[in-house]
Order: C-alpha cells, then sequence, then structure tokens
C-alpha cells in the first residue's frame, strides 16, 4: 500500500492515536512515516502518559496549534499503557513551546490547553488536578534528577497560600517519546489557583477597580507583554530599571483606568519602601504588602537558592480593597536552576543570599533583584520575623527528615521513568548549561542534590539564628520602672533584660502580705513593658522585681480611685 495511502486511512479511521502502540511505532519506522521516533520498548509505567499528535504540524512557539490528546492515567496506581485507547482524557488541546533559554535545548518545554473542537477553552480536572484548561509541560533537561522543580512546588505547598500543583507523566509527540515531564497548573486567576477577584474590562470605579491584579517581573518573551518601568533602579545597577508586568489581566484586556490604578497602588509600595520611617511597623511598608506572604517567598526561594528568584519568574498579586488592600508575594515559580544547578553567581555554593548578594556578585546581569530586598534586610523586624518563622516550619514542615521522604518519594516514583529519559537524552555524563555538577548516573544527581540542600539547610539555619535575637546592648540598659504611679488600678513595668533573664514581680500589702505574682512569658533581648490590670483595692502597696533570681529594683505603688 503506498504510504499516502496508508496516512489517509489511518486519519479517515482516526487511528493517528493508536500509532503509539510498539508494533505500529516500528512499522512506521520501516514505511519511513515516524522517521524522529526513538525505538523502545514502551508497554506501561507507572506515570500517567500523555500522547500528543498534531497530525504532522511542527509546535511553533507561539501561537498554540491544535493538537489531539490521549491520556492513560489510573488514579489508583495501577500501571498504565502507552497505548490507546485512553481512559483519561481523549480530546483536543492547543500546544506552543514555551521557555526562553530552554528552548534551545532539544527537550522542550510547552503550554497546553485544553480545548473543545472549535477551539473554546475546555475545564477538565486534568490527573486529579481541580478542573482547568491551562497547563504547562514542564520537561527537565538541565535538571538530571529530574524533580527541581516537583520539589520546590512542593515546598511551597507546605509553606504558602497556594503553590503550583504537579504530576509526573510520560510524553509521547507525533509518535516520539520525549521522556519524563512534569505537568504544572498555570499561575493564573481562579478559585483553585490564585484565588483574586475577577476584573472585567469596564470595571474602572470605586471597589471594582481595586481588583484583582496579577503582576509579575520577568523576561518580555511570552504571547503578550504589557506594562510599565518602575522608577527606582536596582542596586548596583548602571541604568537598569525593573519592569512590571501585567499578568492578569492580561495586557490586551487591561483598560487604562486599571493601568493607572495598578501602577499608582505599586508606586505607593515602593515609595512607602524608600521612606525614611519604612520600618515602622504601623506606619511603614507593611500597609501596602503582605509581610507573612514576603517571608515565604523569601523562604523558599532563598532554600532553594534559586538564581532566577526576585528578578524573573517573580508574582505579586491583589485582591479588592474591601477583601484587602494590601499585595500579597507569590506564587513562586521556575526552580529548573535551584538547588545547586547553576555555575554562575555564586549560585553552586550553599553559602549567601541570593536577595542580598546576587546585584553586588553579578552586576552585569540583564536583570537585576530590585531595591526591594536590600531594604527589607535592613528592617530588623522583618527579618527577625523571617527567623521565627524558619525556625517554626524547620520544626514542622520542612524539618530533615520530611524533606528527606520527599525526595526519596519521588525518586521512587521516578524509577524506571528517568531509565527511559536518559536512553531518549543521554547527558548524564555530560555537562548541560548551567550544570554546577555532573554526577555521571541519576543516583549520583540524586546524592549531590539531597547533599546540597542539607548543607544549604544548615547555613540558613545558622544565619538566621543570628538575626532571631536583637542583640543586647549594655548601654542602653535602664533601671526598671513603673507609671503610672499612682494610678487607679493598672499600670506598666519598664524594663531592659537579656534573653535569659526570667522576669517576675511580687506584691505586697502594707503588712507584708504577698497579694500577687506576676512572671515575664520568653522575651527578646532589649526593652520590654508589661501592663498590669490588677484587682487591688485602693491603698498603697510594695513591689520587688527580680530578674532571675536577683532583686533588681523595689519601689511603692499607690492605688488610687
Amino acid at each position: 500500500m503506498p504510504a499516502q495511502r496508508v496516512v489517509a486511512y489511518i486519519r479517515a479511521m482516526k487511528l493517528h492515536v493508536l500509532l503509539h502502540s510498539r508494533g505500529l511505532v516500528l512499522w512506521a519506522l520501516l514505511v519511513g512515516l515516524l522517521p524522529n521516533v526513538v525505538a523502545q520498548t514502551l508497554e506501561s509505567t507507572n506515570l500517567p502518559v500523555l500522547v500528543i499528535n498534531t497530525d504532522g504540524q511542527p509546535i511553533p512557539d507561539e501561537p498554540k496549534i491544535m493538537a489531539r490528546l490521549g491520556v492513560n492515567w489510573s488514579p489508583d496506581d495501577s500501571l498504565n499503557s502507552f497505548q490507546g485507547p485512553f481512559n483519561h482524557y481523549d480530546g483536543w488541546a492547543g500546544i506552543e513551546i514555551r521557555g526562553s533559554s530552554s528552548q534551545l535545548f532539544p527537550k522542550k518545554g510547552y503550554a497546553l490547553e485544553l480545548r473543545t473542537e472549535v477551539g473554546a477553552d475546555f475545564n477538565f480536572p486534568l490527573l486529579g488536578m481541580p478542573a482547568e484548561s491551562d497547563w504547562v509541560l514542564h520537561g527537565p533537561y538541565s535538571d538530571k534528577s529530574l524533580m527541581r522543580n516537583a520539589l520546590a512546588y512542593w515546598i511551597a505547598g507546605q509553606v504558602m497560600q497556594w503553590a503550583p500543583r504537579t504530576r509526573f507523566c510520560e510524553l509521547i509527540i507525533n509518535g516520539d517519546y520525549r521522556g519524563a515531564y512534569l505537568v504544572v497548573e498555570k499561575i493564573k486567576r481562579g478559585p483553585a489557583r490564585v484565588p483574586v477577584s475577577k476584573l472585567q474590562p469596564d470595571e474602572v470605579n470605586g471597589d471594582a477597580l481595586t481588583g484583582g491584579y496579577i503582576l509579575k517581573i520577568d523576561k518580555k518573551e511570552g504571547a503578550e507583554v504589557g506594562g510599565w518601568w518602575s522608577p527606582h533602579p536596582p542596586p548596583m545597577s548602571s541604568g537598569q530599571r525593573i519592569f512590571f508586568q501585567y499578568h492578569y489581566p492580561k495586557p490586551s484586556v487591561i483598560s487604562l483606568p486599571q493601568q493607572m490604578y495598578i501602577q499608582e497602588a505599586v508606586a505607593q509600595w515602593e515609595e512607602a519602601l524608600l521612606a525614611p520611617d519604612f520600618d515602622d511597623t504601623l506606619a511603614g511598608w507593611r500597609q501596602y504588602m503582605d509581610e507573612s506572604t514576603l517571608i515565604d517567598f523569601f523562604l523558599v526561594n532563598e532554600m532553594a537558592k534559586n538564581v532566577d528568584a526576585y528578578r524573573l519568574s517573580t508574582f505579586f498579586y491583589k485582591d479588592r480593597d474591601s477583601k484587602d488592600p494590601r499585595f500579597f508575594m507569590g506564587p513562586v515559580w521556575d526552580f529548573n536552576l535551584a538547588f545547586g544547578n547553576a555555575d554562575y553567581c555564586d549560585m553552586g555554593s550553599t553559602a549567601g543570599w541570593v536577595a542580598a548578594t546576587f546585584n553586588s556578585v553579578c552586576s552585569d546581569d540583564s536583570w537585576l533583584v530590585p531595591f526591594w530586598w536590600n531594604r527589607l534586610f535592613a528592617d530588623q523586624h522583618f527579618m527577625r520575623r523571617v527567623a521565627r518563622r524558619w525556625r517554626a516550619l524547620r520544626q514542622g514542615v520542612l524539618r530533615d527528615e520530611l524533606l528527606h521522604s520527599c525526595i526519596d518519594s519521588l525518586a521512587q516514583l521516578l524509577a524506571q521513568a528517568q531509565k527511559r529519559n536518559f536512553e531518549r537524552f543521554p547527558v548524564l555524563d555530560h555537562y548541560v548549561w548551567p550544570n554546577n555538577y555532573v554526577g555521571g548516573s541519576y543516583g549520583a544527581e540524586l546524592t549531590y542534590l539531597k547533599n546540597w540542600l542539607w548543607a544549604r539547610l544548615a547555613w540558613m539555619d545558622q544565619q538566621l539564628a543570628l538575626f532571631e535575637q536583637p542583640p543586647y546592648v549594655a548601654e542602653d540598659y535602664f533601671d526598671p520602672w513603673v507609671a503610672p504611679n499612682p494610678s487607679a488600678g493598672q499600670f506598666v513595668f519598664h524594663y531592659y533584660v537579656r534573653q535569659t533573664e526570667q522576669v517576675r514581680a511580687y506584691i505586697y500589702d502594707r503588712l507584708g502580705r504577698r497579694v500577687a505574682l506576676w512572671q515575664d512569658d520568653a522575651h527578646d533581648n532589649g526593652a520590654h513593658s508589661y501592663e498590669w490590670h490588677g484587682a487591688l483595692a485602693p491603698g498603697i502597696y510594695f513591689y520587688a522585681l527580680f530578674f532571675n533570681s536577683e532583686l533588681r529594683t523595689t519601689g511603692k505603688l499607690a492605688i488610687i480611685r
């Protein structure tokens, strides 16, 4: 049968989804229909199988083209066939190549949009994740552990309000086995993703105008780019500025009043950071940015020592003022070059803060870290809260045994797929930009990842412990005192102590009988006060204040009505 008649027959019978069975793939190789297929044994796998057929069209950078998508997935953990028929999804999708520098690799990343036959968005709970139409197919290539993004998003999911959910899979495109991929939720507005209010183009007044928005700092490559330049240059730059991009609403949709509003809101946040009283816990920058999300965003990125953090792949969002007038930092994105997988700008080292030192180490880079983070490092209240949050996480969801278990679980999940992946892309003993380490085997890559992470955690444990306590300055010491005195039964103890000193106050009546005892909770070094609300009758009382077992001061209290 002539080749063109074979193709016509297959199309007519809609058997293109079946070309991925082993027999038909080998047959197609013989007749020259699938010249790029790697002749591997593809029977079944523990991972979901995604099969994409573009009917011979090359997949472009943009725009998306229509394709058929078939998915085999058994949620009961039984094996999944590389062959059709497909038991989870069998329908249409739009697909395009995504990424920037990663597009140079033979293993591409893709943006996937589930569609109806006429091209409309189709929401579907792909691989058990909340129903949506937009997904990312991340193809780890320089990351030879195959799991850096999966690990980072799992960590972020334990720590942050929302992080992209993921599922590993194996991918076939037009009969070509493409290796192990990670299906990732795309960052977009929605109740199961970034939960900001929907903003229509005609909502240009009142509370509706104030949200929701999602902004990003990133390279300009993409289907739509629009935004504005910050007037404030990053530290160490020579004329460089930060470009804020509209992520939601899209640049083609966001109206001029909405653009003006969100630009002014970001300007207020930046100006508050630059103000002399920026670190005032009430009047400073915290009016404009949620501190807890800043802290978690910082810790997740620094834990991975993400070379792209803060300056690329950086998102923040704002809902309507009636819900919360502040910005929120996140979600996190893109950790392919994190966890010691970059050999430039000192990113292979397990020491050093990306936020504080990147611009000085890599001042000639085309994308520098905004000035925000230098100012936040200068805010002692912020860094102290960072340190305390880190200690709580390290004692909880980020303790060593849970992280170790997560990596081992991901490795077990990938045990068979990684073999097929590296048969298709034999890079384990080759340098792939920007590898900081070439192990020669999958096991060596996992060992490197683990050892790097444990060293990084130890460094952060040590460094953040230094921030957790303000210094004790002997010159700032003052003798304890009480005010107001006389009072109507409410008075305040003022004192300056070390963290290690337990503070106790005894109150006696005129006959020397103890009528009250107050003992301080855990405290920092420095000045403190305690407001005492007693139920004492009017009269004269005496107090004695002890630091540990040392009597520090005594005095008289007068309670009047």
